[in-house]
């Protein structure tokens, strides 16, 4: 019975410490950096190189504004989603006190209130993700555009 569990800890630690070595990283490059490495390898004359530059920089920077933003909704979704969870708890231990027909009327009134309240959230969070792929489709055209005309591509 030890040799067994003593085996099994073995492999349980051989796995454990095998996993994080072996897990796949992530190799994503920064946003604009991809863009910078393409314009340097077109071997452009230096006013072109320039513009692809400022375009791949612009673009960078609109998408890094773009994120932010996002990231903001979604913080703004769980906050409302812990708001709308403080009030439920509230307004349960309210109705608590209540007789069992204003109880359940109570609880009825509460539990719609935070389904609606966490639809809203949902909502503007749906709403961002929209907004943040459109900026960056139209981020994307824009740089193509100015790559085009710089001779990129």
């Amino acid at each position: 019975m030890r040799r067994l569990l003593f085996v099994l800890a073995l492999v349980v630690a051989v796995t454990a410490t095998a996993v994080p070595a072996t897990a796949k990283k992530h190799h994503a490059k920064a946003t604009g950096e991809k863009c910078l490495q393409r314009v340097q390898a077109a071997g452009l004359p230096e006013a072109g190189a320039a513009a692809a530059t400022a375009a791949c920089t612009k673009f960078a920077a609109t998408v890094a504004d773009a994120r932010t933003a996002l990231k903001a909704a979604r913080s703004t979704k769980r906050a409302a989603y812990k708001a709308a969870k403080a009030e439920f708890r509230a307004d349960r231990v309210a109705a608590a006190g209540l007789s069992a027909d204003a109880r359940k009327a109570a609880m009825r009134a509460a539990r719609a209130e935070r389904r609606a309240a966490r639809r809203a959230a949902r909502q503007a969070l749906r709403v961002a993700h929209r907004t943040y792929h459109a900026t960056v489709k139209a981020a994307r055209q824009t740089l193509r555009a100015e790559l085009g005309a710089a001779g990129v591509g």
